[in-house]
């Protein structure tokens, strides 16, 4: 689907948009993390407190120590990084053509690397010990960011599958509503390219 005939970014949503799980919380029960520390996940995820709050703490935990514990090297690493590539609905990312692609995401960056070569990876990073992550309406503030960086006079998408992302209408050109990896909802957005 081409979207407008000027230059065009699409910035998608990741989990629930391009997959149907949060990639996070697999990654952690799954990766190289020391096994005390994916006990306490399991145990957390398994009673349904693995909420928020406890998703937030466990990203500070696990950027801090991403190094340290040598993940990316792992062949538990790699074997999470090929079951999130089998999750991952690129046929429908790529049915979406555009001069710039980027994923916004809640995900730590460094997980994601792996998998996509072509597409701008802004997810959940630690500077200076706090956690910076794209959520709600801090993704807009990423999506300037975007546009700023690319000098764009054209048009910026964004797909998303949430309420939270429907709030980027503020900041793009069209919001794309998807569930399921079908386009919901299309939302004319408030945005003007910036000069």
């Amino acid at each position: 689907m081409r979207l407008s005939p000027s230059f065009q970014i699409i910035i998608f949503d990741f989990d629930g948009t391009l997959t149907l799980e949060d990639s996070f919380r697999y990654y952690c029960l799954s990766s190289a993390i020391p096994i005390s520390i994916r006990i306490i996940f399991f145990c957390l995820h398994a009673v349904g407190l693995f909420d928020r709050r406890a998703i937030r703490y466990a990203k500070k935990i696990f950027l801090a120590n991403y190094n340290r514990w040598k993940i990316r090297r792992s062949s538990h690493h790699k074997r999470a990084i090929n079951h999130l590539r089998n999750a991952v609905n690129l046929d429908f990312m790529n049915s979406f053509a555009a001069d710039y692609r980027a994923i916004l995401t809640a995900t730590p960056e460094c997980i994601l690397e792996d998998l996509f070569l072509d597409v701008e990876i802004i997810g959940a990073k630690l500077i200076k010990g706090e956690l910076i992550e794209p959520y709600g309406q801090d993704k807009n503030f990423f999506i300037n960011e975007i546009r700023r960086r690319n000098e764009v006079s054209g048009s910026v998408y964004y797909v998303g599958d949430s309420d939270s992302d429907r709030e980027t209408v503020a900041v793009v050109d069209q919001f794309i509503l998807v569930k399921k990896f079908e386009i919901v909802e299309i939302i004319a957005g408030q945005s003007s390219p910036l000069k």
